[in-house]
């Protein structure tokens, strides 16, 4: 709703009103070309939380589900993702998703992929953790004899017992996400 609000035409620009201090008609001051600055920040931050939820959602699917593969299944499945999540988090991730969105080429899209690229290895980490925990429990065991079938198993019961943590992790991701979306967009 931050357009309705805004004060002004956060596009207009006016050299005459160029780097003003905060004033009652302009709170947060103008920029280098006299655009209102809150005008711009009301404007600006649908976009910001939209694509920041964007990146978790998509990040926390796609980590939380090789994780989940990876504990559960063991064997070659854990060591192929392994090291594909050792070899992204080999490389500091703001680099990495300002390299990836360097090549993407700029704009919001790109800078939402990249950092989607580099988001997922740790929910990938975490989530396999919280399989690791459960994955001896009795009542998986159990359903193993009854003959349920691992995508069931997954579903059932692995899940509901990691969902919570995961999603707990993602929501306190989102600040971190927003300004790394900004930096991301800005070097790209």
């Amino acid at each position: 709703l931050g357009r309705y609000f805004a004060p002004h035409d956060p596009y207009l620009t006016s050299l005459s009103l160029a780097l003003q201090p905060p004033t009652l008609e302009y709170p947060f001051g103008t920029d280098h070309l006299g655009r209102c600055i809150l005008s711009r920040v009301l404007y600006a931050t649908p976009i910001s939380i939209f694509s920041a939820v964007l990146v978790v959602f998509a990040s926390t699917i796609l980590g939380t589900s090789l994780g989940v593969l990876s504990g559960y299944l063991g064997g070659i499945a854990d060591r192929v993702i392994s090291q594909i999540v050792i070899t992204f988090q080999a490389f500091p991730s703001f680099l990495l998703a300002v390299s990836v969105a360097g090549v993407l080429g700029s704009g919001i899209r790109n800078g939402i992929l990249a950092l989607i690229l580099v988001s997922w290895t740790s929910y990938a980490r975490f989530s396999k953790s919280l399989v690791n925990r459960i994955k001896h429990e009795n009542y998986l065991h159990v359903a193993r004899l009854y003959g349920a079938k691992t995508r069931h198993i997954v579903i059932k019961y692995i899940f509901p017992n990691i969902i919570s943590p995961v999603i707990v992790a993602s929501v306190q991701e989102i600040g971190t996400v927003t300004f790394s979306m900004a930096g991301t967009l800005f070097f790209s």
